[in-house]
């Protein structure tokens, strides 16, 4: 978090400490059997830049990761503003958080 966002708290709730420890747990088992986690491997910074331009790589890396599901879920109901998280950047996290507050159509 930048010192100019101050769309969230400098901590988090304890649901969301809860739900972070899971995933992590998650990825640790994966990792533990020999299934690779991409974001845990030697280039991981690729998954907190600061701009959706330079996350291509982390992105793409995530769509063969066995924690995908899980890290989506997490990120989209926790509203992660920043990083790369289930394959989404930050921007198509916000479309689809916004998508989701919308009305569906009559």
């Amino acid at each position: 978090m930048t010192a100019q966002d101050n769309s969230r708290p400098a901590t988090i709730s304890p649901a969301q400490a809860t739900a972070h420890a899971k995933l992590i747990a998650t990825a640790q088992a994966h990792r533990e059997t020999g299934r690779p986690v991409p974001c845990t491997g030697p280039n991981r910074t690729a998954w907190i830049q600061d701009r959706d331009a330079d996350m291509g790589h982390a992105v793409d890396q995530c769509h063969a990761c066995p924690v995908l599901e899980p890290c989506t879920d997490y990120a989209l109901t926790h509203a992660e503003p920043a990083g790369v998280w289930g394959g989404l950047t930050p921007a198509r996290r916000a479309e689809l958080r916004r998508a989701a507050a919308r009305p569906a159509a009559a």
